[in-house]
């Protein structure tokens, strides 16, 4: 079982330790780019094209392939949003379940205007939340989704863990008295 945000956060307080870069170095973290401040998970594919400024800030170039991806996305954003309220119609009592209303959030359609080849998109990297992805894989396979769509839930690769394996980086230790 992986343990909770809260859970790992209460163990690595103690060792005077950030757990949110502990946590990130372990490569359970999200690299996400702000289209006009609302949040965009990036993919592998995407991650690699993320470049580093003299400054140190990290931005997404936009270019045709990056203007693609955003299509899609908001595709995929309004597919969800589409499951989202036919569930809630079938099942009035989901709108209040954690997992539905932090997936309704995450789904909301990207700002416009539209942006255009050569703008540069900020880029942040935030601490991936494992125990909630078990929560939506819990929720997927729930009798009440089930009711309410006649099937589980197929989520999409963007809406679990968008990261690399977690574990892969060894994070360097630092010496305690």
């Amino acid at each position: 079982m992986i343990p909770s945000r809260a859970a790992i956060v209460a163990s690595l307080a103690d060792a005077d330790t950030d757990p949110e870069t502990f946590v990130r170095h372990l490569g359970i973290e999200r690299v996400q780019a702000l289209v006009q401040g609302e949040s965009w998970t990036l993919d592998a594919a995407l991650i690699a094209r993320v470049r580093c400024e003299a400054s140190g800030a990290e931005v997404l170039p936009v270019d045709a392939v990056v203007l693609r991806a955003l299509q899609k996305e908001d595709e995929r954003r309004a597919n969800n949003r589409e499951l989202i309220a036919q569930m809630i119609e079938k099942a009035s009592t989901l709108a209040a379940d954690p997992v539905l209303v932090r997936w309704s959030e995450e789904s909301r359609p990207l700002p416009q205007p539209r942006l255009t080849a050569g703008d540069l998109l900020p880029v942040r990297r935030v601490m991936g939340d494992p125990a909630h992805v078990n929560a939506r894989i819990s929720f997927a396979r729930s009798e009440a989704v089930k009711a309410a769509v006649g099937r589980e839930i197929k989520w999409a690769p963007e809406d679990l863990y968008r990261y690399s394996r977690a574990f892969t980086n060894n994070p360097s230790a630092t010496p305690t008295d």
